[in-house]
């Protein structure tokens, strides 16, 4: 990960650097969402104007492109708050990716691969994905479904669950283990 600290309209040369390294200091920040990343590029610019001061921050990394950018009184202050907005907006970005990742590996698989057929009791294994919903959704999946069950991780619970229905009775049973 390349760093680059830029200081801008600040007199004192001991307080830019002291200011300088503070920065530097917080970049470990960063490498959690950039270490898989190549090249990443960050820079930073603080600057002084009177009596604001601001901090800003760019990262670039791949496909992973974030900006940030504070204006406080305080520099120490200012810095602290662009760290914790550009990494707020990190894990969003990288915790958007993951999901939708995991999502597409779930639509992606195809019941019909799942069924086995084993040779020794005629039994048919059916791999499905664990669902998470509530009651209401798992009873409107039963009726939209050629299935007589449906299982599902209850979204209150956090359990699997089941439910199946009777045809003839048109009744609905919840199975909780």
């Amino acid at each position: 990960m390349k760093v680059n600290v830029t200081t801008r309209h600040i007199d004192n040369r001991r307080e830019a650097n002291y200011m300088r390294e503070y920065a530097l200091k917080k970049t470990h920040r960063l490498e959690r969402y950039m270490e898989s990343r190549e090249p990443s590029d960050v820079k930073i610019v603080l600057s002084s104007e009177k009596l604001r001061n601001n901090a800003e921050i760019i990262v670039n990394s791949g496909d992973l492109k974030a900006t940030a950018a504070v204006e406080l009184e305080d520099m120490h202050a200012a810095i602290d708050k662009v760290f914790d907005a550009i990494v707020k907006q990190l894990r969003r970005r990288t915790d958007k990716k993951a999901t939708t990742r995991r999502r597409a590996g779930a639509k992606a698989s195809n019941p019909s691969k799942n069924l086995q057929k084993n040779s020794n009791n005629n039994v048919v294994e059916k791999r499905l994905p664990a669902k998470p919903m509530n009651l209401d959704e798992a009873i409107l999946q039963l009726s939209v479904s050629n299935d007589n069950y449906v299982v599902f991780r209850n979204s209150d619970t956090l359990e699997m669950n089941v439910i199946c229905s009777d045809k003839n009775s048109k009744t609905v049973n919840l199975i909780i283990p």
